[in-house]
């Protein structure tokens, strides 16, 4: 806080006493004739005295004699010079007041910087002695008491030659040049005498102290220990020196793409300024349970080659991987540790190994050895130990490159497989972006909707290339890609018209690319030309379709014809012996032929069976039962069991079918006396089983449009077709549907 202005201390003071006066005089003049002399002399007293406790004591006491002067000449006891003495008394106190208040304040203030000054010596890393004029120590900082072995109780009023000393003088603090200046005196010619006898070398300067009026007041004797600042000169060069050893291994380590090259360069420098010998460098295996020697040096190459692996605890620097600690081995040669046997006959006295980790994974271990020395020092341990965690970080790194490396080659093998497959496929790739309303195409894709390469191609350019009745297929199938609430993956088919007029078929298939905003950004997808394959699917639905009308032919004119056949021979045989039976035999005849004939009518047009599109599946098998067992005079029995399913129409249609071709052969073939048919319903599905007494067979026939039409017919409703028969044991087929899931109708 800022001293006050001496001027205005002044003028207080002045104030302060002149006002006790006034208190004074004015209670001594208003107590005059009310009371005797000594009353007004008690209180003018007393009120000076109270008003000038205010300035100190001192001036309190006199303001109160100089008080009873002035009552005195009021009252008639005293004078004009009484008066003037006063004056004077008061200016003279208020000026002794203020003296004292400085002096106070300078006091304090000289304390303070002491107190500065104190600290300022303590922390000097310099000895400080401080001597008067004759020669006698009166203070020293902690770092003179250090180098002389002294305290400063010790050394305070003793001869300063007691603790140091110049060559030539036991008095070095008269060593002070005529001027007065500071002297440097030589380095080295100065001794201190510690406490216990011993002589340190030092270099010292010596400043003269002066008083009052220039008056010699003593010298300040200022010293540091040779062999002290020495040592912290060597130290300071061999930090410099660790630093940028440091730097050049770490630019050796991090500018090389392969660590073991880098390590060798940096183990050429290291060795020639640690002096050492040897190093190995182990890595973690594949296994993650023993050490592979990656590179070494200072060991002949099968020496090398026998430490090639280590488990896991082995040696040292197996028992440094197995405990991720440094080991450190001194006296190599007369060690009696079981781990050290493997150093000895390579001549190492000293060994220090670390293990490389980064982060919490272990890589390897670096070691080092010594055949000049028995020990490192901990200046070389911490050096290695920093050279350790820049090959860590080098082979992390390295590790890290070849992974990337690994993974781009890996991906770049995936993008030319990819790229084949495509080629191969002949696929093309695509990228809508509807923000800028731009479509952006492979070559392939130019190609197909007929754009020359390099053209700009926008999406109402695209749309105008779609054929005018897929068009507005195609613009909603994007609508609803781009939609939040669309579907993920997009899939159209839709036909181009090129600028030739040609038409091609294309498949398009892509996915949204979303914004965590759940807005579309782009789609992207693939094109392929389709149009051989729509060929191809037209050609198979004209064979499918000749194939269908085939297989209906067999199932209905054929098996009428056969019907006929049949009722026409039982008339020939009845005609002579009972000609009122052959009448009948014509009528069925006839009602099978026309029924035959508008079978063959649905067939074209690919209409249901009459008697499943008037009943149900139950019910016209029942009918196919009646119908043929009037056409050959054999006993034909229907049985169903079980709840219906609704199989649906088409499914429904391929088994009556079934049953029909099945009835057929066995009328035609067997020669049977029974047929049995069976239509069993189950939860898991339908069973139907046709099975007769005749004549049977033993090897299963694989030929016959009859049943290869049954297999085809239970392969398009997923069904299972399974003949068995046996010579003279009849034959039976069994075509097995499993229910629809969804309940629904259709296949």
């Amino acid at each position: 806080m800022p001293s006050a202005d001496p001027q205005n201390e002044v003028v207080r003071d002045v104030v302060v006493a002149g006002a006790a006066y006034g208190v004074a005089l004015g209670v001594a003049w208003g107590s005059w004739g009310a009371a005797s002399r000594q009353v007004p002399f008690a209180l003018a007293f007393a009120a000076t005295s109270v008003a000038a406790a205010a300035v100190g004591w001192r001036l309190g006491v006199t303001i109160a004699v100089l008080g009873m002067v002035v009552v005195g000449y009021l009252t008639g006891d005293a004078g004009p010079d009484v008066v003037v003495s006063g004056s004077v008394l008061i200016g003279m106190t208020a000026l002794v007041a203020h003296l004292s208040r400085s002096c106070r304040r300078q006091a304090a203030e000289l304390a303070v910087e002491r107190e500065r000054l104190r600290d300022i010596l303590t922390g000097m890393t310099d000895a400080v002695v401080v001597v008067d004029a004759s020669g006698a120590v009166t203070s020293l900082n902690p770092a003179a008491e250090r180098i002389t072995g002294r305290p400063e109780s010790a050394a305070v009023g003793r001869p300063v030659g007691e603790f140091v000393r110049f060559e030539d003088t036991d008095d070095p603090s008269a060593l002070v040049a005529a001027d007065g200046h500071p002297v440097d005196l030589p380095s080295g010619t100065w001794a201190a005498t510690r406490a216990n006898g011993t002589r340190v070398s030092v270099d010292a300067s010596v400043a003269p102290l002066q008083g009052p009026g220039g008056a010699d007041a003593g010298r300040v004797i200022m010293f540091r220990a040779v062999a002290d600042w020495r040592e912290s000169e060597a130290r300071l060069r061999r930090q410099v020196e660790r630093l940028r050893l440091l730097s050049d291994a770490a630019g050796q380590l991090l500018g090389r793409d392969s660590p073991e090259e880098a390590l060798r360069a940096v183990f050429d420098q290291v060795s020639t300024r640690l002096q050492l010998d040897a190093y190995f460098h182990y890595l973690v295996d594949a296994t993650g349970a023993a050490l592979r020697l990656e590179s070494w040096a200072g060991v002949p190459d099968e020496t090398a080659h026998a430490l090639a692996r280590l488990e896991f605890g082995q040696a040292v620097c197996g028992s440094v991987a197995a405990t991720c600690r440094a080991i450190v081995l001194e006296d190599v040669q007369r060690s009696e540790v079981p781990r050290a046997a493997t150093l000895k006959p390579l001549g190492i006295r000293a060994f220090a190994c670390h293990p490389l980790i980064a982060g919490d994974r272990l890589l390897g271990t670096l070691s080092f050895g010594l055949r000049d020395r028995d020990r490192f020092d901990a200046e070389e341990i911490g050096l290695l130990q920093t050279i350790c965690y820049y090959v860590s970080a080098a082979i992390e790194r390295a590790q890290m490159l070849d992974e990337a490396k690994d993974r781009v080659a890996h991906f770049a093998e995936g993008q030319e497989r990819l790229r084949m497959a495509m080629d191969l496929a002949k696929v093309g790739t695509w990228d809508l972006d509807p923000a800028i309303g731009m479509v952006r195409w492979c070559d392939r894709c130019r190609v197909a909707f007929g754009v020359p390469p390099g053209a700009d191609v926008t999406y109402d350019a695209f749309l105008a290339r779609i054929h005018p009745e897929d068009r507005e297929g195609v613009r909603l199938a994007n609508r609803r890609a781009l939609s939040p609430e669309g579907p993920p993956d997009y899939s159209t088919e839709y036909r181009v018209v090129r600028p030739d007029g040609a038409i091609r078929w294309i498949a398009a298939m892509g996915r949204a690319v979303s914004a965590p905003s759940d807005r579309c950004l782009r789609l992207i997808g693939t094109v392929l030309d389709v149009t051989s394959r729509k060929e191809q699917d037209r050609q198979s639905a004209v064979v499918e379709e000749r194939t269908r009308m085939a297989r209906e032919i067999h199932d209905t004119l054929a098996q009428a014809f056969t019907g006929i056949i049949l009722h026409l021979e039982a008339a020939d045989q009845a005609i002579d012996h009972r000609p009122d039976a052959v009448r009948g035999r014509v009528a069925e005849a006839r009602k099978l032929a026309r029924a035959s004939l508008a079978e063959a009518r649905r067939s074209v047009w690919a209409f249901r069976l009459r008697a499943l599109e008037e009943g149900d599946l139950p019910g016209a098998l029942h009918q196919l039962a009646q119908q043929s067992a009037r056409q050959a005079d054999v006993r034909v029995e229907f049985t169903s069991s079980g709840v219906p399913l609704v199989m649906g129409p088409d499914v429904e249609d391929n088994l009556l079918r079934v049953a029909q071709e099945a009835l057929t052969n066995a009328l035609k073939h067997a020669r049977a006396g029974t047929i049995a048919v069976e239509l069993d319903y189950a939860p898991a599905g339908a069973r139907l089983r046709v099975r007769d007494d005749g004549t049977g067979f033993a090897d299963s026939p694989t030929r016959g449009l009859g049943l290869i039409g049954m297999r085809e017919r239970a392969q398009r409703i997923g069904g299972e077709l399974t003949i068995a028969s046996e010579p003279g044991a009849g034959t039976e087929v069994i075509l097995s549907v499993p229910a629809r899931r969804d309940g629904a109708g259709g296949p």
